[in-house]
């Protein structure tokens, strides 16, 4: 019996989300005049939907007026719960797809093509076209790409009390973190704001960057998605 991993009902809506938008025209919550764009999503206001497998809960999609149903977004971030053994994934053309996994152990069936078997922080990118089928009970988490838009899922892991600057390359305009493990400081100059496991942080690329670094409270085990438009 095929089990689509993405469909679903809304079992939770809370999609307020504490917002810091920087630009030369505003006042901000800073109140200094740069360009910089940072948004964090608290874990209580995502969005997760349900499945006949399991839960997938939306960090993020791109452009805002997108949707995963209309598939019509230039990229999408996801984490998904899988509590059967076996699914089929969504056939999904033109979407290109990394997975990584969270927790736990999937092995990856692409019909013709390979088989795959990914354990902690572990990925795998394939097209959403592809055949394929997982066997495993897992969390993962999910990068989907269109067009041009291309992405990489990594870890990342950051001892206690340690700073560290986060810095784009020309290769990157969305760089996101999602702490699986540790909270952590977001510096932003002389403002912090603090972040805790399951916070969802983006930020974005502007033509001026400002000086931004990540100061652990604790041990963090990190997955960040660097994304280019």
């Amino acid at each position: 019996r095929k089990i689509g991993r993405e469909g679903g009902t809304i079992i939770q809506n809370k999609a307020n989300k504490i917002k810091i938008m920087l630009n030369q025209k505003s006042l901000n919550i800073i109140g200094i005049k740069k360009i910089m764009k940072l948004e964090i999503i608290r874990k209580d206001k995502l969005q997760t939907k349900k499945w006949s497998g399991g839960t997938t809960t939306q960090l993020a999609i791109f452009p805002k007026n997108s949707s995963y149903e209309n598939k019509n977004f230039t990229f999408r971030l996801s984490s998904a719960k899988v509590e059967v053994e076996k699914s089929t994934f969504t056939s999904l053309a033109g979407v290109s797809r990394t997975i990584m996994i969270l927790d736990g152990k999937l092995k990856l069936n692409h019909q013709n093509r390979y088989s795959k078997i990914l354990n902690k922080y572990e990925t795998d990118k394939f097209e959403g076209d592809w055949i394929t089928t997982s066997e495993g009970k897992v969390t993962d988490f999910n990068l989907m790409t269109t067009g041009k838009c291309s992405g990489e899922l990594k870890s990342k892991f950051i001892a206690k009390n340690k700073l560290q600057k986060i810095t784009f390359t020309a290769e990157e305009d969305i760089i996101t973190y999602y702490s699986c493990q540790g909270s952590y400081f977001i510096k932003l100059q002389q403002e912090e704001y603090f972040i805790e496991a399951g916070d969802f942080v983006i930020i974005f690329k502007e033509n001026k960057q400002e000086e931004i670094s990540i100061k652990t409270i604790e041990k963090c085990e990190l997955v960040i998605a660097k994304i280019k438009l």
